[in-house]
């Protein structure tokens, strides 16, 4: 099932308060809208009902989508320093749930799962659309790393990422984005034709492929660019 409750948000423009439904479970299977109001970024999102601005509560949720094969667990991007513990706590929780002593339908369930741990709603958003795309998300990183290695302007401040907002007829739209409010500062733009460059010489990427996906935490900022 799905769970939300309401939560006191206060504006940090002017001070107003408000209320946002915070959601703390997702289940896609029953309700799809979550799924989509997460790929068109809506969720959690309000107006502050004085100035107009547009607040957005982080993700702290687990959400599973059985019929994809989706288990992940969603934290706030302020939380990415602690991905090493919140791994370890998501691989407890995952256990607990779908191993040990559960059931042996639920077990066989688990098998069919993927785990993931994302940070901030772009991380969770980027699941999202490499499995509606098909995107091996692990080769994605890859791209990334390919692609920042290949700039003339390489980004090393830790409050920016680069996350993957478009997949297009031949190409992959990623942003960079700014802070816990996740600002999009500029787009960068690689050939679609990447991934499967990448998952042709698989070899030449072992190395990396393997600093990246360790663990559920499958992201670039598991490991630095060099």
């Amino acid at each position: 099932m799905s769970i939300a409750d309401p939560s006191p948000l206060t504006c940090p423009d002017c001070g107003a308060s408000t209320q946002v439904k915070t959601v703390h479970s997702i289940n896609a299977d029953r309700a799809p809208g979550y799924r989509q109001a997460i790929l068109d970024g809506d969720l959690q999102r309000v107006s502050c009902p004085s100035c107009e601005a547009s607040l957005r509560v982080e993700p702290s949720l687990t959400y599973v989508d059985e019929a994809r094969g989706l288990w992940i667990r969603a934290w706030p991007l302020g939380a990415l320093p602690e991905w090493e513990a919140l791994e370890a706590e998501t691989l407890m929780d995952f256990e607990r749930l779908y191993r040990g002593g559960a059931p042996r339908m639920v077990r066989d369930l688990g098998e069919r799962l993927s785990t993931r741990i994302t940070f901030g709603w772009a991380g969770l958003r980027e699941k999202l659309l490499c499995d509606a795309h098909d995107i091996d998300d692990a080769t994605l990183e890859l791209v990334k790393m390919r692609a920042m290695r290949a700039s003339s302007a390489l980004y090393v401040d830790e409050d920016l990422t680069l996350r993957l907002s478009e997949v297009l007829d031949d190409a992959l739209l990623f942003v960079w984005l700014e802070g816990p409010a996740e600002e999009v500062l500029e787009p960068l733009a690689v050939p679609l034709r990447w991934l499967e460059e990448i998952e042709a010489r698989p070899m030449d990427w072992n190395r990396a492929r393997h600093s990246i996906s360790g663990g559920p935490f499958v992201d670039l900022n598991r490991a630095p660019v060099a």
